[in-house]
């Protein structure tokens, strides 16, 4: 595909616009050296090895069998030969936040041979998955669970679906409950108008321009905020289409915006149109895949 390429670093197929590298995190894995950057490189490259062959390196006939069989073994820089060596560097990389840096370096040895060495391996492999999920994520579903109770007593339901919904729900009983309350908690709160007190100036003014608006300015404009607020949802905003996008106004009153979406994943692919329901902010928006019973959010606010 033309949006695809190779990482610069670790060669997996990653989007040319990925800003890390899913496989090894290193930034901008899609960014290739120019010709006049790579041309400069082999020159500096070229020049650099002329002068040390030069001024540096002495003759074969004064040098050793052993000096010459340990230049043909060349190292690549700041590079530990020894797992002793490794083993700091790697705790380094990961005191430093730098997992998939431990991880590849960790990877050039026999890890069946250096357990200490293959334990940190692993450890980096599990901070780079959390870190990879999302800040205040928990692995363990009996930590989840606290974190949601938090953040459903806090009102903060989307995030607490959100959290719920990185575990099997099926084998989680009681996180599938929490789940479902914070889904009808939800849709109770989005159902309750927002109410702002200004001043009366402001206030009539306001009134005044709403009744100058038609009533389709006042949809498509709706409309327009709820398509706003479903792109800052997504991976790749640029890249989101919709389709069958339309105003609607409940029994309840409240105004949203519903329809559908497909945007670009993280390996630069569309993966498919998936319906949102948005009441006009991103705190207030919800995608069909982050929400486990959106059909109950649909018929109660889109139908």
């Amino acid at each position: 595909m033309p949006n695809l390429t190779e990482c610069k670093d670790c060669a997996h197929t990653v989007s040319k616009k990925a800003k890390t590298c899913p496989n090894c995190g290193v930034g901008n894995p899609g960014e290739k050296p120019s010709r006049w950057g790579t041309l400069i490189l082999v020159l500096t490259i070229f020049a650099f090895s002329a002068s040390y062959l030069i001024f540096d390196e002495p003759s074969n006939s004064t040098r050793s069998p052993s000096d010459r069989a340990q230049t043909t073994e060349l190292t690549p820089p700041n590079f530990p030969v020894e797992p002793a060596e490794t083993l700091e560097q790697v705790r380094g990389y990961i005191s430093e936040g730098r997992f998939g840096t431990a991880i590849k370096i960790a990877e050039r040895f026999d890890l069946a041979q250096n357990p200490e060495l293959e334990q940190l391996h692993r450890e980096a492999t599990e901070m780079l998955v959390a870190k990879m999920r999302g800040p205040d994520v928990s692995v363990d579903p009996e930590q989840a669970l606290e974190q949601v109770r938090g953040y459903i007593a806090e009102g903060r339901y989307g995030t607490a679906i959100k959290i719920a919904k990185r575990f099997d729900l099926a084998e989680n009983p009681e996180l599938d409950q929490l789940h479902r309350d914070a889904t009808e908690m939800l849709a109770a709160k989005m159902r309750e108008p927002t109410v702002r007190k200004a001043p009366v100036r402001v206030q009539e003014t306001k009134e005044k321009k709403a009744n100058a608006m038609s009533d389709e300015s006042r949809k498509s404009i709706w409309m327009i905020r709820g398509k706003a607020a479903v792109k800052a949802q997504l991976k790749d905003p640029n890249s989101a289409k919709f389709r069958n996008v339309y105003f609607h106004r409940g029994s309840d009153g409240i105004p949203m915006t519903c329809g559908e979406v497909n945007s670009k994943n993280s390996f630069g692919g569309y993966g498919g149109y998936q319906k949102f329901v948005s009441a006009g902010k991103p705190e207030n928006t919800f995608l069909e895949e982050e929400v486990t019973d959106f059909n109950v959010v649909w018929r109660s606010l889109c139908l």
